[in-house]
């Protein structure tokens, strides 16, 4: 799942971050993201994101918003099919 939401409440900046489901420690979530040279990718956009797990093999599902009294939370559901 990727969820996006708002620095600070009505900042158009986004952050983002990934849930894969299960309780990875940070530093392995942060090499699911990095580029050939080893380095975070850095997103402009959802869209950007989006696009980023497709090309890993994740597919979109599904999309749904939460607000809390910080803001409102976007979360995009994908889905990997996995082969052995």
């Amino acid at each position: 799942m990727v969820i996006a939401y708002e620095k600070a409440l009505g900042n158009l900046n986004m952050n983002f971050s990934l849930d894969f489901g299960q309780d990875l420690p940070p530093s392995m979530t942060a090499d699911m993201v990095k580029n050939e040279n080893k380095k975070l990718e850095r997103f402009k956009s959802i869209v950007d994101v989006l696009n980023y797990m497709n090309q890993k093999g994740w597919v979109f599902v599904n999309t749904y918003q939460m607000k809390s009294h910080s803001g409102l939370y976007y979360h995009y559901l994908l889905k990997k099919t996995i082969t052995n």
